[in-house]
């Protein structure tokens, strides 16, 4: 495991890590190298490197975006997507 995690030097091991992340190193391959994790996925890198240096690394999947601009559609017309549907009686 890195030395510089969780001191005041973490933004330095976000640096290299977010570099070797540019260079087209997997995001797991970087957790294992930087902080010593066996069963690393990505998740702990996004954080540390938004957390650190301000960038968010991960991709929004369109169907997200696209599920925000219909909720924003409803809203603009009145109706609040997360109330109940009314009752078909």
């Amino acid at each position: 495991m890195d030395p510089r995690l969780g001191t005041a030097d973490e933004h330095l091991l976000a640096r290299d890590m977010y570099h070797e992340w540019l260079n087209g190193v997997p995001k797991s391959v970087v957790e294992q190298r930087f902080l010593g994790t066996s069963r690393a996925h990505g998740k702990r890198f996004s954080t540390i490197v938004r957390n650190q240096l301000g960038i968010d690394t991960e991709k929004q999947h369109p169907l997200v975006a696209e599920n925000e601009r219909l909720r924003r559609l409803l809203r603009g017309h009145g109706i609040n997507p997360d109330s109940d549907p009314p009752d078909q009686a």
